[in-house]
């Protein structure tokens, strides 16, 4: 049975039996592709989490769900105050989505595969904290997102990167990030699971960021 990504983490965690076993490496490779190529293509997908994230047992993981813009407020129902964990500073003091706001969520995701946990698990298990409080601190730079001190320095790195709370300090998808895309629409991008070596390099090529004062770069080559 095919289960999001929060789940997988979510058993994961508990240590319950699962079919399914990928890598973090595998999984953060395969929705960096996903959101290179929607980018390439000069789509935002807005709503970037890891329940967006579809791993079928056919080890091809499916980001879907591509969102519309939202207003983040303090009387927004339930089910999107916890949506709002993933979304970038700037998105929720109200200013205008970018790319870049993309790929804060994408940096979000990856706290998730390292701690297993949901974003701000740190915040969120204080005594008196609640998901608004929390959100409110995130608007001011006040709470940030946690690894743990295991994290994968790659991992460490890109997602201390891509969570700039600065949405200036642009990400550049390097020319040298491969994806292989075995079906694209306006609603699902799936991507196979490759080789470690070929994570590395692509993961590695992601860590590249610049200063610009220009919209995103997008460059990648199909394998």
């Amino acid at each position: 049975m095919d289960c999001d990504l929060r789940q997988y983490l979510d058993n994961k965690r508990h240590r319950k039996a699962m079919e399914l076993h990928l890598s973090s490496l595998d999984i953060a490779w395969a929705i960096a592709n996903a959101l290179a190529h929607l980018h390439r293509m000069g789509i935002m997908h807005r709503d970037v989490k890891s329940g967006n994230v579809v791993l079928p047992k056919t080890r091809h993981v499916k980001l879907c769900d591509l969102g519309t813009a939202r207003i983040w407020a303090t009387d927004m129902p339930a089910n999107l105050k916890e949506t709002a964990l993933w979304a970038a500073p700037e998105v929720l003091n109200s200013q205008s989505y970018s790319y870049t706001s993309d790929i804060y969520s994408f940096g979000i995701i990856l706290t998730e595969l390292d701690t297993l946990q949901k974003p701000y698990y740190h915040c969120l298990n204080q005594e008196q904290s609640n998901t608004i409080y929390v959100i409110n601190e995130i608007r001011q730079n006040r709470a940030r997102p946690k690894v743990s001190k295991h994290c994968e320095l790659l991992l460490r790195d890109l997602a201390t990167r891509c969570t700039s709370y600065d949405p200036t300090y642009k990400t550049y998808w390097s020319r040298s990030c491969w994806f292989s895309a075995q079906s694209t629409n306006a609603s699902l991008i799936l991507f196979p699971i490759i080789s470690d070596k070929l994570l590395h390099n692509c993961l590695t090529e992601l860590m590249r960021l610049r200063m610009s004062d220009h919209s995103l770069m997008l460059n990648s080559l199909l394998i």
